[in-house]
């Protein structure tokens, strides 16, 4: 094990950092590269499993604003079972806004749920505005939702999927 928290264990990941700061110094603009890879993270009851194959993002600033990618290759989770993948994840940050771009992500083999979305003005007053859609397998949706609540679901097949989360710092809506 690499580090500790209380609740999780860095278990492996490495990260590779490159800045430059160019310019005057009343006016300097930086530029950072990183990527985190091989990624693997546990929490200590060991019911929650992150593995993620490789994080890379290029940021530049002149310091008042920032613009740059943030791409996520083969992210996995494991959750009490459930198996949760993303194959590819983008965003795109410009002086006011960063893009979700449009990701799917696949629980347990069978259901496929699309999201995207933006963060308006997120130096100043971020707002929000996320939606997803998709098909859930209700055998999925019952493992979610845990024993408790399985035994209340009678669907069978796929259940259409969709779920819009909006706000800002004062009020949020899903």
């Amino acid at each position: 094990t690499l580090f500790r928290s209380r609740a999780y264990a860095f278990n492996s990941g490495i990260v590779n950092l490159s800045a430059d700061l160019t310019g005057q110094l009343n006016a300097l603009k930086g530029k950072v590269n990183m990527s985190l890879s091989g990624l693997s993270l546990t929490d200590k009851a060991n019911n929650i499993n992150y593995l993620n194959n490789l994080l890379s993002a290029e940021i530049e600033s002149d310091f008042k604003t920032f613009k740059g990618t943030v791409n996520n290759s083969d992210f996995k989770a494991y959750m009490n079972g459930i198996n949760a993948v993303c194959d590819k994840l983008s965003m795109n940050i410009d002086g006011k806004d960063i893009v979700i771009n449009p990701a799917l992500v696949k629980i347990n083999g069978n259901s496929s749920i699309n999201t995207a979305g933006t963060i308006k003005n997120y130096l100043s007053s971020p707002v929000f505005d996320i939606n997803s859609d998709g098909r859930l397998k209700a055998a999925d949706l019952k493992q979610l939702l845990g024993a408790d609540f399985a035994a209340y679901i009678k669907a069978s097949g796929f259940l259409p999927f969709v779920l819009k989360a909006s706000g800002g710092a004062s009020k949020q809506s899903v």
